[in-house]
């Protein structure tokens, strides 16, 4: 072979080989444009789907999140508000009750006041006095020892003169005695209320065995025990003491 043979032959690998290499560089620039490109593609994309889709959907989310609990919140608020009005009100319900209670109070310590208050017992006194005055009756009473000292006895001839008294209603002829000897500090002495054993004293058989104690309503004998004769308006009454059956 010729030297010219030789290097048109290397002049032809020399471009063969150049030719690869540069149709390699173009893949791999290819390549690396296309791989760019999707890289920057998918990151417009990303970028696109995260600014609109994703962060408008967390936005919203976020909104919703919030505005939830607001919601909740607020309408809790508003009922515990609504709770405590209600409240309020049985506050005031009760409240009213308790004043309504204690103005009741106050008319009752008001009229137990009235009660008390001395011009109305006094008044209260006086109708009652005036009750008491008209269940009331008016009597003559008198114990008399006039035959008893013409006897010889030493007494006068009244141990309690005639006497006009005020009784009540149902006071028996026993009664009014006891009453009035009590009052004049006079002892008498009797047996169940049905015989008058002595007076002031002065007893039974003391003048004689058949001296002892009588009564006379309104200037008469009466056959009934002294325990057992209700006075009247207006009765004279008198004990008196007899020293013979025909006394």
């Amino acid at each position: 072979m010729n030297h010219k043979v030789i290097t048109a032959i290397i002049c032809l690998l020399i471009v063969g080989c150049l030719s690869v290499g540069i149709g390699m560089n173009l893949k791999g620039s290819n390549t690396e444009k296309a791989a760019s490109g999707s890289f920057a593609s998918s990151e417009v994309s990303e970028k696109n789907s995260t600014e609109d889709g994703t962060f408008s959907e967390t936005e919203k989310e976020s909104e919703s999140t919030r505005s939830a609990p607001e919601k909740t919140t607020y309408s809790k608020t508003e009922k515990q508000t609504e709770i405590s009005s209600n409240s309020e009100n049985t506050t005031q319900v009760r409240t009213e009750k308790q004043t309504g209670a204690s103005s009741n109070k106050e008319k009752q310590t008001q009229v137990s006041e009235k009660a008390t208050n001395p011009k109305t017992s006094v008044r209260h006194t006086e109708a009652n006095s005036e009750k008491e005055t008209q269940a009331q009756i008016q009597v003559v009473f008198s114990v008399n020892c006039e035959r008893a000292a013409a006897y010889g006895a030493d007494y006068p001839k009244y141990l309690i003169n005639r006497t006009k008294c005020h009784v009540k209603k149902g006071t028996t002829v026993f009664d009014l005695l006891s009453e009035q000897c009590s009052r004049n500090g006079i002892a008498v002495v009797h047996q169940n209320k049905s015989y008058i054993v002595s007076i002031g004293g002065l007893a039974e058989k003391d003048c004689g065995n058949s001296s002892g104690w009588m009564y006379t309503v309104n200037g008469k004998k009466p056959m009934t025990s002294a325990s057992k004769y209700v006075l009247q308006d207006g009765d004279v009454v008198e004990w008196y003491y007899v020293t013979s059956p025909t006394d």
